[in-house]
């Protein structure tokens, strides 16, 4: 009987993720941290006109990440930025590098599955679009491997997530897989 009051005691002190296990969600960012971010991609997609034009978008973003220390949103803004470089110049460049490689190395300092996955599947989609598939292929699988741990209604930014690993696999040749991202995506 007393190792019943022990246990129920336990329970009761205990937050219930700890007792029961790990539960995903909290391995990634919440429902409202998701929709956050993610309207800040699509937003970002409306000013993608330019680097200058983007960047004044996503100042006052910057600001708030810096304020409140969240670095998944440091990364998200890093990322971005990288991305717009990319497109204004059409090809690699010591810009996009130097801010793919910051996102890269903020994960540290968050703990959203769903941020880390979404960083390595952008950066390995740059590095392919630089004509660098070798140099993609650990982010990209790192990228799909982190997405087995993330619920389907917290990947960021889904569409464009699948399709870029549909598109990188569908070149390499591995169709199965192309295929499959492509249609979840």
């Amino acid at each position: 009987m007393s190792r019943f009051f022990l246990i129920l005691f336990l329970l009761t002190i205990m937050p219930c993720h700890s007792a029961i296990g790990m539960d995903l969600m909290d391995s990634n960012s919440s429902i409202e941290e998701k929709n956050f971010y993610e309207t800040i991609i699509k937003e970002s997609e409306q000013h993608q006109s330019s680097s200058l034009t983007l960047s004044k978008y996503l100042a006052p973003y910057f600001s708030q990440a810096v304020r409140k220390n969240d670095k998944a949103l440091l990364a998200i803004y890093y990322c971005l930025l990288a991305d717009q470089s990319f497109n204004d110049e059409g090809t690699r460049n010591s810009f996009s590098d130097k801010y793919y490689l910051k996102a890269l190395d903020l994960e540290e300092g968050y703990s959203y599955q769903n941020v880390k996955t979404w960083v390595k599947v952008m950066y390995g989609f740059y590095l392919y679009r630089c004509l660098k598939a070798s140099e993609a292929l650990p982010f990209i699988l790192e990228g799909e491997k982190g997405l087995d741990d993330i619920p389907k209604e917290l990947v960021l930014d889904l569409t464009q997530t699948y399709k870029k690993l549909g598109y990188f696999f569908g070149t390499l040749g591995d169709y199965t897989s192309g295929i499959k991202y492509l249609d979840l995506g």
